[in-house]
């Protein structure tokens, strides 16, 4: 079960900006924490549209996210960031 702090961690300090920029996001993708990961595709689906990032960017993307070891990020890949 995701924490609040985890949830926290990918939503920034709050401030004006309530998500943090596309960079800091596809860095969280890679945190150690996998419930960090999770979050992190679940923000980056509804925020950022998969065709506004490189090739580079997506294939890296889908690599981390499917090759995850957790099963909760795999499936967060697939539903958030691929839009199934």
């Amino acid at each position: 079960m995701e924490s609040a702090c985890d949830e926290q961690s990918v939503a920034g300090n709050g401030g004006d900006r309530a998500y943090p920029s596309t960079p800091a996001l596809l860095a969280r993708t890679r945190d150690v924490k996998p419930a960090v990961r999770k979050a992190a595709f679940a923000v980056l689906g509804p925020k950022v549209h998969v065709r506004s990032l490189s090739i580079d960017h997506r294939i890296a993307l889908l690599e981390q996210g499917l090759g995850d070891r957790s099963e909760a990020v795999r499936r967060a890949c697939v539903g958030k960031a691929l839009g199934s």
